[in-house]
């Protein structure tokens, strides 16, 4: 019953860690590699929302590492 999402969650976050870990020489989180890897497989221009929706994020998310990743 309830343990199922506790450990979903745990897992889910052990993942995470580990990818930040194995992405930060490269100067990048995990969250700005899924935002990298959605634009360059978006083949145009795309808006704020379109980005979101790709990412299953919200568009102030978005764009707050849009502006850490112009800097």
């Amino acid at each position: 019953g309830s343990e199922l999402p506790i450990a979903l969650r745990a897992a889910y976050l052990a993942l995470h860690r580990r990818t930040d870990a194995a992405l930060a020489r490269h100067g990048v989180t995990a969250d700005q590699f899924v935002l990298l890897a959605t634009l360059a497989r978006g083949g145009h221009a795309l808006t704020q929302r379109e980005l979101a929706g790709r990412m299953s994020s919200d568009p102030s998310t978005v764009r707050a590492m849009l502006v850490l990743l112009e800097r």
